[in-house]
């Protein structure tokens, strides 16, 4: 016998008999809190956006199954029975609570699909791989101006302009140029329109910064840099552990005055944590303001204690944490120091664990892995820095650096370019890509982005550091020596003063060349390259045979540290290669060759090491073989030409034959 047909109302009584609305109330409630815990912990663990997605796509495929089980079993105290009605069950009566309850429970599924879909739509507007509009409103943020009674509190102004600029940075929907192009007019007084077209930027946010004990006021202005007139300002006075939020109401502000509509994920990332400790604060500013400062071990380690003595009062503070991982990765790039390497990855994680949302420590992240030779957490790092902010032009630089790093060439120039793209008045981009060309030997192409840097950054230790090296490579020695000079005028780097002393080397004054060697490794005790030049120039200078050696088994300790650290880099293996062949390590130096032999590595610099060790061995037709190859894929014959390591070679026809007409040169020097 057919069972009667339920009608509506009996449909909804029956809903509640059977517990499919407690079902359903249950299933959205331990959706969202799934949701919730996936939105807070994946970004912490490394997962991917997409990952919460997923999440949410199988909360929606499982709840109406959920719905049917409900609908046909009962959960008794007897276990799981049927839950089918049965015939001629009577009828009942919906009262309007049980409707109210349903209609609260369809609410509720509707709330949680509406609060979540937008991430589905977010991915697709966030991918690193669309252009980005150029209709975005752009803005430059100045070095607040200290006014402070106290000549030493330029940090403050600095540090409040760099983390608004922070915070807007981390918007879609603005184009921030990047810190180092606005802050190179940092002591000057320049026309807002100069700064406006140097920097291509459509406004400018000014401002000034006055501290008296531990109340500061702050005063900051949006200027329309096509007019000239103000669009907004405004006035604030906070104790120094407000700054953060005080931070955060500057950038809301630029943002409602330029009209910018933000995403709700955009709103999320310029929530700022609650007042700090005033101590601490300043601390991590200060810490900041050695950052800002040539890249130094001094100022390095300066930065470093400061924001480790912020974190002994604040051990939550993010900002602090990714100070922190700044200051180590800058250490080891200037040091070749192992021990940075795991300290600057320990104080990353700890700064995405406190804010998984700060995309400058997915850059620094990424970067650490790149030097490191972990490639492709390197490549992870930077595209999830591009997934939260696809204009962040800093994590295009260095996936680029990676992918070079790999070897992809292509993609390098692409994501160079698009950096190009995205900010087409940052030097540092046209430097990236400049510094690209050139260590690929294609000369002709870098040399017209490092003149687009000297254009925008004209008075900067970089540009003519790289112009000279530029020079170098194009046998401009002379020309190559001045640019350097001038970068040590600005600024006394390590790298530079070793460029110094390799033109004297190629100009035969091994002695002058010594010089500046040892005055790079007085800034850079740690940096087994400075150590290795020191030992060759020794080499041609009479009486020196005990530095020689001393300098060569010192290079080849700190070589080991670095091959320990990034096993996946060629270079440094050719040249600890070169260096046991210095010694008369005959045996060791072998060990070093044979798989690179086998790894048939193209690199320029790996060949040239090659070639110098076998020639120390006496290996000179295998010598010249790897010689042949680095002038094939781009190494100036004429430095050749001028290179006193090949002394034993420059009879050889094969040689010859490798050197521009007319650039046949013996030493001056004979070797000891």
């Amino acid at each position: 016998m057919k069972a009667p047909a339920m009608d509506a109302r009996q449909f909804i009584a029956e809903l509640k008999t059977r517990g499919v609305s407690r079902t359903a109330a249950l299933y959205c409630a331990g959706a969202w809190a799934l949701l919730q815990v996936a939105d807070l912990v994946f970004p912490i663990i490394g997962l991917p956006d997409e990952s919460v997605t997923l999440v949410l796509v199988a909360a929606a495929i499982g709840f109406l199954p959920a719905m049917l089980l409900a609908w046909w079993f009962d959960l008794t105290p007897q276990g799981v029975v049927s839950g089918v009605p049965q015939a001629g069950t009577a009828r009942q009566p919906v009262a309007i609570p049980h409707v109210l309850e349903l209609g609260l429970i369809v609410a509720l599924v509707v709330s949680v699909g509406y609060l979540y879909i937008e991430r589905l739509q977010e991915n697709r507007s966030t991918a690193p791989s669309p252009a980005i509009s150029a209709e975005r409103p752009s803005i430059a943020v100045m070095p607040f101006i200290n006014m402070s009674d106290s000549g030493d509190m330029a940090y403050l102004g600095d540090g409040v302009a760099e983390e608004v600029l922070n915070l807007l940075a981390r918007l879609n929907e603005l184009n921030v140029a990047a810190r180092t192009s606005s802050f190179f007019f940092r002591d000057t007084k320049p026309d807002l329109k100069q700064v406006a077209e140097s920097l291509g930027v459509g406004h400018i946010l000014e401002g000034s910064v006055r501290r008296e004990g531990e109340q500061v006021r702050v005063s900051a202005q949006l200027i329309d840099t096509a007019t000239g007139f103000q669009v907004w300002s405004a006035s604030y006075d906070r104790p120094v552990g407000g700054l953060l939020a005080l931070q955060e109401d500057i950038a809301r502000e630029v943002v409602d005055s330029l009209q910018v509509v933000l995403s709700d994920s955009s709103r999320r990332r310029l929530d700022q944590p609650a007042d700090i400790d005033a101590a601490a604060y300043d601390f991590y500013l200060r810490g900041r303001d050695f950052l800002r400062r040539q890249a130094d071990e001094s100022n390095l380690d300066t930065a470093v204690a400061l924001f480790q003595r912020a974190l002994d009062i604040s051990p939550e503070f993010a900002a602090a944490w990714a100070g922190v991982c700044d200051g180590l990765l800058g250490r080891y790039v200037q040091t070749l120091s192992g021990s940075d390497v795991q300290r600057a990855d320990a104080a990353c994680q700890r700064a995405l664990s406190l804010d998984a949302n700060a995309i400058p420590v997915y850059v620094a992240q990424g970067n650490l892995y790149r030097v490191s030779g972990r490639y492709d957490e390197s490549l992870a790092s930077f595209s999830r820095g591009l997934a939260l902010a696809p204009a962040t032009v800093e994590a295009y630089l260095g996936r680029g650096k990676t992918h070079a790093a790999m070897g992809d060439g292509e993609a390098a120039v692409a994501d160079y370019e698009k950096a190009i793209e995205l900010q087409p008045n940052y030097w540092r981009a046209y430097n990236e890509l400049g510094t690209f060309y050139f260590t690929e030997g294609d000369y002709t192409s870098a040399l017209p982005q490092l003149e687009k840097v000297a254009e925008y950054n004209p008075d900067s230790d970089t540009t003519f550091h790289n112009l000279g090296a530029m020079y170098y490579m194009l046998g401009r020695v002379e020309e190559a020596s001045r640019a350097w000079a001038r970068s040590v005028e600005l600024a006394p780097s390590a790298e530079t003063l070793s460029n110094l002393g390799s033109a004297l080397f190629y100009s035969e004054d091994f002695a002058g060349a010594a010089r500046r060697y040892r005055e790079a490794i007085g800034l850079a005790p740690d940096n087994y390259r400075y150590w290795g030049y020191l030992g060759e120039a020794l080499r041609f200078v009479p009486g020196q045979a005990q530095e020689r050696n001393r300098a060569f088994q010192r290079a080849i300790e700190l070589a080991g540290k670095v091959v320990n650290v990034n096993p996946n880099e060629p270079l440094p293996r050719a040249i600890l290669a070169s260096y046991q062949a210095q010694l008369g390590n005959e045996r060791a130096a072998l060990a070093f060759l044979k798989p690179l032999d086998e790894a048939n590595d193209p690199q320029i610099g790996v060949l040239y090491y090659m070639a110098m060790a076998r020639d120390l061995l006496g290996l000179h037709a295998s010598a010249l073989d790897a010689l042949e190859r680095a002038v094939e894929l781009g190494y100036p014959p004429h430095l050749l030409a001028m290179d006193a390591n090949f002394s034993n070679l420059r009879q050889e026809p094969r040689f010859i034959s490798l050197l521009p007409e007319g650039k046949i040169e013996t030493s001056k020097r004979e070797i000891p």
